[in-house]
């Protein structure tokens, strides 16, 4: 089996050289391909892609940040020229989504160390096991036709759940998509059959010839004022029977797809678009959403990240790769009001790391984790465990006070 690029691509283009394939942002990639055949598909994967987009990816080191890390800059500054950190995450998980399967070549300096994640197409990518060893090839098909094969310890390479890529949420929404797409094709031919009728109230003693007259002077100057008058003559009346364009019909089928392609993604309907009220708060809405859907897709990115862009050294040494959840509930005030009040009085929050959060300067006293009981240093409830008693109190805090 060859090897696509054994030598790795250098990070820059040699000036005055054409490139060996030409990057097209505007041709339509299987990701884009397959949304487009579904609104409420389309519309569960841009959720899921988006949200966890928000979430920064970070390399840590047992709890730390390595900001300094040529890694960290590697997945929160640039994956790839043209590529900030959002897209790329978005992009993926786009196609994740959607296709079922994403991919991304690790590109190395000469010393196995990454430098770039370039995005590829998935319909462009084949997964094959090689037979003698064992070990898994990507197959790659250049816009020239030119296959080139990359060895999976070099592709980040994400499945939506079947690490085959068998199982796709199209392949299990086929059944469901069909039947909406009839239905909804059944409507529009049906909107040719809708039309206003006017009920016309004539004497009866009326000719034929007279009756036909009558109508078609009517029609005449209710088509000449834009179907906005009619002209009646003395002892004649006219109602208008209108005919909905819309079947109630169509509209249940439209929520049972919305609400099949919600439980498929692990989301609410109602986060689809499905009208319903009588559903539960917000919070809880995202909360079950990240619970359901983003934490799992989390994990399969940490892992793979972690297996494919560490060494075995740094991975002993403690680094790894997570999303920091936080940002997620940035925009909810309250919720984010209420967890930072309840850590700080439970322990396990410094005002610091809360004021970093926020984007506001240190303060002085702010790295000492604080108790409830009056707010008052765990180091020195610890060294003054008299203070916790009744014995204890009135001793410090002058004559006669209570601590």
């Amino acid at each position: 089996m060859g090897i696509f690029n054994r030598r790795r691509a250098s990070a820059r283009a040699e000036p005055g050289k054409a490139p060996a394939e030409r990057l097209s942002f505007g041709a339509m990639r299987m990701a884009d391909w397959r949304a487009n055949t579904s609104e409420a598909i389309c519309a569960a994967a841009a959720r899921t892609a988006n949200t966890l987009a928000s979430a920064p990816l970070h390399l840590y080191k047992n709890e730390e940040v390595q900001r300094t890390h040529p890694l960290e800059r590697l997945v929160r500054y640039s994956p790839a020229p043209g590529w900030n950190a959002f897209a790329f995450v978005r992009d993926m998980e786009f196609s994740r989504s959607s296709v079922g399967r994403c991919y991304s070549w690790v590109l190395r300096d000469n010393l196995r160390q990454p430098i770039q994640l370039q995005y590829l197409d998935a319909g462009r990518v084949q997964t094959l096991r090689a037979l003698e060893t064992g070990d898994l090839w990507h197959r790659v098909t250049l816009e020239d036709g030119r296959d080139g094969y990359i060895h999976d310890s070099d592709m980040l390479a994400l499945s939506w759940l079947s690490t085959s890529g068998a199982i796709t949420p199209t392949s299990v929404l086929r059944g469901t998509l069909e039947y909406d797409a009839q239905i909804k094709e059944f409507s529009l031919a049906s909107l040719n059959g809708v039309h206003d009728v006017i009920l016309i109230n004539a004497p009866s003693n009326l000719s034929k010839e007279k009756r036909t007259a009558m109508v078609t002077e009517i029609l005449e100057t209710y088509r000449a004022t834009g179907k906005s008058a009619l002209l009646l003559d003395s002892g004649i009346t006219a109602t208008q029977l209108h005919s909905s364009p819309v079947d109630p019909k169509v509209m249940d089928v439209e929520k049972v797809t919305k609400s099949r392609v919600a439980g498929v993604y692990g989301m609410h309907p109602h986060l689809l678009g499905d009208g319903e009220s009588n559903r539960v708060s917000n919070e809880e809405d995202m909360q079950n959403f990240l619970s359901l859907s983003i934490v799992p897709i989390m994990a399969q990115w940490e892992a793979e990240c972690n297996k494919k862009l560490l060494s075995s050294k740094m991975w002993e040494e403690g680094y790894a790769f997570r999303f920091d959840t936080s940002e997620l509930s940035r925009a909810n005030t309250q919720v984010l009001a209420e967890r930072n009040f309840k850590g700080v009085r439970g322990g396990y929050y410094r005002i610091n790391e809360i004021r970093k959060r926020e984007g506001l300067p240190p303060d002085p006293d702010g790295d000492q984790l604080l108790i409830s009981r009056d707010l008052l240093p765990v180091s020195w409830i610890v060294k003054h465990p008299d203070l916790l008693v009744s014995s204890g109190r009135g001793k410090t805090n002058g004559a006669g006070e209570d601590s």
